[in-house]
């Protein structure tokens, strides 16, 4: 099967989907996460994007990265997909479960 015609997660402001199903809804504002979902929705959900939350004073870029991974694979309705750090800190990758 072609790459392009895999299935693919789809983010819309709000909602997490992959194969129509609902995996995850934010009822409030999550910023990290919800800029990791969208980097991956303008890159077409590539299989791994580079960080793309801003550097925070004060804060270790790599255990924020971390932290928010964790809060994206918390409380998915639907295990279908994962979320993993690329293993240095310096990107975020997603895999069909």
């Amino acid at each position: 099967m072609p790459a392009s015609s895999k299935p693919r997660p789809h983010w819309n402001r709000r909602t997490l989907l992959f194969r129509g199903r609902v995996l995850k809804q934010f009822g409030r504002p999550a910023p990290n996460a919800e800029l990791i979902l969208q980097a991956f929705e303008e890159q077409n959900w590539s299989r791994s994007i580079d960080d793309p939350l801003p550097p925070l004073r004060g804060r270790n870029q790599k255990r924020r990265l971390h932290e928010t991974i964790q809060n994206l694979n918390r409380r998915l309705s639907l295990r279908l997909i994962i979320f993993r750090g690329d293993g240095f800190g310096k990107g975020v990758r997603w895999d069909p479960a």
